[in-house]
Formats: structure tokens, C-alpha cells, sequence
């Protein structure tokens, strides 16, 4: 429902002692570092810190948390953050599966509009669209390819970054609270490769566009860059060519996905996102015409330095920090988490396409309070099926990624004894 962008509450719409790698810099503070990458089949288990993970699922890393942890670490050599970027229909979502399953990584596929308008309980909320005016109705990537100069394509692609963002802060908690690492599609950074093309075709207003500039500027401070970005170039002629062999109709009979905005999409890739976070993370770039071999990547990966960098080198240096900046990273990625996303509200009413009228709000509200979803959230509505409602006292919070890693745990820690 994009009118929570609209109205500044854009985080509410989201339900929402380790083996020190260090090396000492001049002013004798200790930092941590990222080291090498092996793939999973070649890995020594015995050489990677047997840290308990924290169920941030289930338990909120608050203050007190930070306090009692007495884990110094839970970033390890293999605690690595990779993303996959590249044109529509280039093979990233296989590649990066590919990865993960060769690193024994935890792969996060790019969200869609289905992750925020699709509730807990499987009601989509565009069912409600013909009962609302046109600026309380939703807007997806499906209906932005089929009209793209709808008045609520800018937030449209608001929504989106908030939802990158999302996903991204998801990715830092994993690797902060269980060690493993994470394998993704798209960041937050590349989000604006996308509202630059839409303004260069005129599918968002220039006030429309500057506020997404403004949105990015206000919150991507927050958030610790990538260790590795893969770009996956293919040519445009053969993008199209991908995407008729793709045959998905909202592609095929898109009025958006021709030649001239993808080349804007490929321009902006490499002249600004690309050429911006070099200085930053490790950037691997592919020809992917006709697809690529997996071995060469993974061989690529293996071989790259991680940690041989002076003190100030702005190569991954937001992954070298002290075990007090470790917890602080760990609470705001998982305590913190929706305050991150209020970094991007604010009021721009000079950009229409983003305001709505008290009669429009009305309307929505009226409607959406019909929905026996909107009555509470998950997992609290006994009206849907949920269980247990009287004994639960904390809010969901995430899905429960830790399980498998807390049985290798204990598996781990079980062999260590028979050893010992």
C-alpha cells in the first residue's frame, strides 16, 4: 500500500569468544578483519570459530544483549557479504544460488511487491485497488512495465528501495548474528541505476526523481558495503532476446523494456554505481552473454584479497572494526532495524505524485478497516487461525534462518568434546 510512503510511516509498513582475525594499527586499536574465502567442499571446519549464533528471530539484540554477549566476534574469514547485479534476465538469481550452495552461504533472493502487499495471511491487497481513488491504489513492477507514466510510479520505485533496504539490513543481521555468510541480488546502491533510467524516459517527474536522490542520500550512510559486487554485462540485443526466451507477459508486451531504457539502465550501472563502489568492495565483472562458468567465479572469489589493506584504504573497510563496534552493528541491524528505514521520510510537498488528499486517506482507511487481515498483525489474529495468542509477548520478528546453523553448532561442539 503505497500510501505509507506518502504519509512519513514508511517503517511501520514492514511488520516487522570468537577467533580474532586482527592485526594491530599504529595507534594500538585492534581490528577485526575479513580474510580469506574457501569454498565449502574445501573448508577445514576446525579453522572457523565454533560460535554460537544468535536466534535474532526469536530474541531482539537490545542493550542489555550487548551486555551480557560474551562473544567478542561472530564474523569470521567466511562471513562474507556478496551481490549480484546485472541487467533484466541475465542469470543472477542462478548464479547467486549457485554460490551459495558452493560456500555454504544463505541466499536472498531480490523482493517484490508480493513480500509487501501479499499479507502474513495470503490476502493481496490490489484486490482492494477498484474500491479506491487513484492516489490510495498500489503500484507494481507489473503495472509500471505496463504504464509507466502513471502518477504512482515514483512511489512505486520509493517502495522498492525501501524494500532493498530491507532486505539488505536482513543480510548484515545474518552475518552479524550467526557467521555466515550471504549471497544477494541487487543492493540498495543499485535501486538508483533504475530511478535514473525511469527519469531519463520521463516516467518520473524531475521533483520525483530528486526525491529519490534525497531518499538515498539520507539513509545508504547506514549500511556496511558489500564485500563483492558481480556484474553479469550482457548486451542489450541480447537482453531482449532474454527476456522473449524468459516469456514472462508483463515482459514481452512491456512498454517500458526496449532498447533505449535498458542502455540507460546499462549506462547508469557502470558509469555511476559501479564506477562508486569500487573504491569500496571487490567488483567482478562478466561477460554473461551466453552465460558463464560457475568455477571461474567461485575461483575468482577464492583468490581475492580480503585483508591486506593499510589502516585508511577505503577497500572493505567498513568490515574492519573493534569488537564494541561488532555489538553496535549487531544491534542496529537487528533492534534497530526499523529505524533505519525512517532515515528516508521526509515531507517533499513540492512532488504531488506523493501527497495525498484527507478525502483520499479516508477512503483508504475506510476500505482497508473492511479487511479482516488489517485487524492485527502476525502472528496475533485469532481471526485468521493463529495460535496461542494470550501467552505470546514479543512481536514476530523475522523468519528463522538460525535453526540449521544451531544444530551444526552443536553437532561441532559435540565432536570437540569426543576429542577432548
Amino acid at each position: 500500500m503505497f500510501v505509507a510512503i506518502r504519509s512519513g510511516i514508511a517503517a511501520r509498513s514492514i511488520p516487522g569468544i570468537a577467533k580474532e582475525l586482527c592485526k594491530i594499527t599504529p595507534n594500538s586499536v585492534t581490528k577485526y578483519q575479513a580474510a580469506s574465502l574457501t569454498r565449502a567442499a574445501f573448508r577445514n571446519e576446525d579453522d572457523i570459530p565454533n560460535i554460537k549464533p544468535y536466534p535474532y528471530h526469536e530474541k531482539e539484540y537490545t542493550v542489555f544483549q550487548m551486555i551480557m554477549d560474551t562473544n567478542k566476534c561472530r564474523v569470521h574469514e567466511h562471513s562474507k557479504l556478496i551481490v549480484i547485479d546485472g541487467q533484466v534476465a541475465s542469470g543472477k538469481s542462478k548464479l547467486a544460488q549457485e554460490l551459495a550452495k558452493e560456500f555454504d552461504f544463505l541466499y536472498l533472493p531480490q523482493p517484490t511487491f508480493d513480500d509487501l502487499l501479499i499479507t502474513k495471511w495470503g490476502f493481496d491487497v490490489r484486490q482492494l485497488d477498484h474500491l479506491l481513488p487513484k492516489d490510495a491504489q498500489s503500484w507494481d513492477i507489473e503495472r509500471f512495465l505496463q504504464n509507466p507514466h502513471d502518477r504512482n510510479t515514483i512511489a512505486m520505485q520509493l517502495y522498492m528501495y525501501m524494500m532493498r533496504q530491507k532486505q539488505y539490513i536482513d543480510s548484515l543481521a545474518h552475518i552479524f548474528c550467526t557467521g555466515q555468510g550471504v549471497v544477494t541480488v541487487r543492493s540498495p546502491w543499485s535501486d538508483a541505476v533504475f530511478a535514473k533510467a525511469m527519469y531519463q524516459s520521463k516516467f518520473i517527474s524531475p521533483k520525483g526523481y530528486e526525491a529519490h536522490t534525497d531518499a538515498c542520500k539520507a539513509s545508504l550512510h547506514n549500511y556496511l558495503k558489500p564485500h563483492v559486487i558481480i556484474y553479469l554485462d550482457v548486451p542489450v540485443d541480447l537482453t531482449l532476446q532474454n527476456i522473449k526466451k524468459r516469456g514472462l507477459p508483463h515482459e514481452v508486451n512491456s512498454k517500458v523494456l526496449n532498447e533505449k531504457y535498458l542502455s540507460d539502465i546499462e549506462e547508469n550501472y557502470k558509469r555511476d554505481y559501479l564506477a562508486k563502489l569500487t573504491e569500496n568492495c571487490h567488483l567482478l565483472i562478466y561477460d554473461w552473454s551466453q552465460g558463464g562458468d560457475i568455477e571461474v567465479v567461485v575461483e575468482d572469489l577464492e583468490n581475492l584479497n580480503y585483508d591486506d589493506f593499510e589502516e585508511n584504504d577505503p577497500k572493505l573497510q567498513d568490515w574492519r572494526f573493534s569488537p564494541y563496534q561488532f555489538k553496535v552493528h549487531t544491534k542496529h541491524f537487528t533492534y534497530d532495524r526499523d529505524k533505519l528505514l525512517c532515515y528516508m521520510e521526509f515531507a517533499r510537498t513540492d512532488v504531488p505524485e506523493l501527497l495525498m488528499s484527507g478525502n483520499d486517506w479516508e477512503a483508504w482507511y475506510d476500505v482497508w478497516e473492511e479487511v479482516p487481515d488489517s485487524i492485527y498483525l502476525y502472528p496475533y489474529n485469532v481471526h485468521k487461525g493463529d495460535k496461542g495468542v494470550l501467552w505470546k509477548d514479543k512481536f514476530h520478528l523475522c523468519d528463522d534462518r538460525v535453526t540449521p546453523l544451531m544444530k551444526k553448532y552443536y553437532e561441532r561442539k559435540e565432536r570437540e568434546k569426543r576429542k577432548n
